[in-house]
């Protein structure tokens, strides 16, 4: 019941609809609503963003996965950004024997203000490319207020 009271939102990726040059940050792009009790999502103006709706404590989570196969990964980041600033941030070292590598999420709090954008973006470098991602996810839950 505390979800269901509180602002939150998820969007997923269920498609190729990105494509990422090597060594150039992207936003990564949802296609589908999972849940928005808020109206934080509006997938037919932006199918990048989640708009804050009110002040507070927020929990973020950010996967991307299902990496197109291309000739040799070296490291990719993954950030969540708020109002264009990244404020969650990992970057993954490829290990050489490894092939494509696994889906990975990072997660964190933001401290938000009304009206604030939060995006998922991904950089990938290595040689070869582009590649695509089939799978995401952005999800933004409230937590408390400031």
């Amino acid at each position: 019941e505390f979800v269901a009271n509180r602002p939150n939102a998820r969007i997923d990726r269920t498609a190729n609809l990105n494509t990422f040059a090597a060594g150039v940050t992207g936003n990564v792009q949802f296609n589908s609503e999972v849940f928005d009790n808020s109206g934080m999502v509006k997938l037919g103006t932006s199918s990048t963003d989640v708009v804050i709706p009110v002040a507070g404590v927020y929990w973020a989570c950010f996967s991307v996965g299902g990496f197109s196969t291309f000739t040799t990964w070296t490291r990719y980041q993954m950030v969540v950004t708020q109002n264009g600033t990244s404020l969650i941030f990992r970057k993954y070292i490829v290990a050489v024997a490894q092939g494509t590598p696994a889906d990975n999420t990072i997660q964190g709090v933001l401290v938000c203000q009304a009206g604030d954008i939060v995006r998922g973006t991904f950089t990938f470098f290595g040689t070869g490319g582009p590649m695509q991602v089939s799978r995401g996810s952005l999800s933004v839950s409230f937590i408390c207020d400031l």
